[in-house]
């Protein structure tokens, strides 16, 4: 089993989100970008999560983390996709004994995001 520890933050104060980085994959489509946005502001992206990781089923919680990380790629919601892959990997290897610190660093980053996000929308 890989011995690697998943348990990190980020604390170089960058950014959680690169909306430049996320407008440039909608071909510089602004409107089409700030619709993809609201509808992320607007959805309920962690209850799945949240809902697997109370039940401690690490398929479930894979598949939700895994979810969640490709839409915010997507999106240039950098902080919060990379803390997602995070908890994607370790439990993938074998760590549970981390989900709860992963989910705290998650949780945390996807407030920040949708401050992000709502501030940049409303520009």
């Amino acid at each position: 089993m890989n011995q690697r520890i998943w348990l990190s933050a980020d604390d170089s104060g960058a950014p959680e989100c690169n909306f430049t980085e996320g407008i440039s994959r909608m071909m510089n489509n602004r409107n089409l970008y700030i619709r993809l946005l609201t509808k992320f502001r607007d959805t309920d992206n962690m209850t799945g999560l949240r809902n697997a990781v109370e039940s401690g089923d690490a398929d479930k919680i894979r598949m939700e983390a895994h979810t969640l990380k490709g839409v915010a790629a997507n999106l240039g919601l950098n902080g919060l996709s990379a803390k997602a892959s995070n908890l994607d990997h370790a439990v993938r290897d074998g760590h549970m004994d981390q989900v709860s610190s992963l989910m705290q660093l998650i949780e945390t980053s996807f407030t920040l995001t949708m401050e992000e996000l709502a501030a940049y929308i409303a520009e």
